[in-house]
């Protein structure tokens, strides 16, 4: 009774955890069909960011089930042992994919970009008075005006020119706008990006 409970659980974890990782999988793909270029503008939603919590939660399923599932086998494993070894090695590799291009922002492509939101962003925090201030909409208006009153063009390479502009009341409070209405805001410091649209 307790062999067919323990063959039942981990069906089911072996089960949740190929679906976990077959969705992931199809929304990454579906996004480069629609974005071939995400390391540029990261998507709305954002797509390595969606895609770094997706892939660890599938790996945190199926590691754990691959490892049981290897100790149990007595005999060859077929597909019930092999799936999660598929599934660990894909949530594995998104895994690896996906903090990649969150850390492909801290190139040389990104460092006048990344640099400028954290110029800008700092001295209107400053005149803030602390960067975990919301600014009110006078308050947000107000330090438009006095630091970016237009947007600031920056060179891109391998996209073209994105403007930074005041965007939003919290910290960094710059967002960049990469043209067409693609528009995204980043930690200056990871460039995990927190919004985009």
């Amino acid at each position: 009774m307790i062999r067919v409970l323990r063959i039942a659980i981990v069906a089911g974890c072996v089960l949740i955890g190929a679906l976990f990782v077959g969705v992931t999988v199809l929304y990454g793909t579906m996004f480069f069909i629609v974005n071939p270029t995400p390391w540029n503008f990261p998507g709305d939603p954002p797509l390595f960011e969606r895609l770094i919590h997706a892939a660890g939660i599938a790996a945190v399923m199926n590691l754990p089930t691959w490892l049981f599932v290897s100790r149990l086998a007595t005999r060859p494993l077929g597909l019930f042992g092999s799936l999660p070894r598929l599934c660990s090695i894909l949530s594995i590799a998104m895994f690896a994919g996906s903090a990649g291009g969150i850390l492909e922002r801290h190139d040389a492509r990104w460092v006048p970009i990344r640099n400028g939101i954290w110029q800008y962003g700092d001295s209107i925090a400053a005149a803030a008075g602390d960067k975990h201030r919301v600014l009110s909409h006078e308050e947000f208006e107000r330090f438009k005006n006095e630091f970016m009153p237009t947007p600031v063009s920056v060179r891109l390479p391998g996209h073209g020119t994105v403007r930074l502009r005041m965007a939003h009341g919290v910290y960094p409070y710059v967002g960049v706008d990469f043209g067409g209405g693609a528009n995204a805001l980043f930690d200056p410091r990871t460039m995990i990006c927190t919004y985009s649209d």
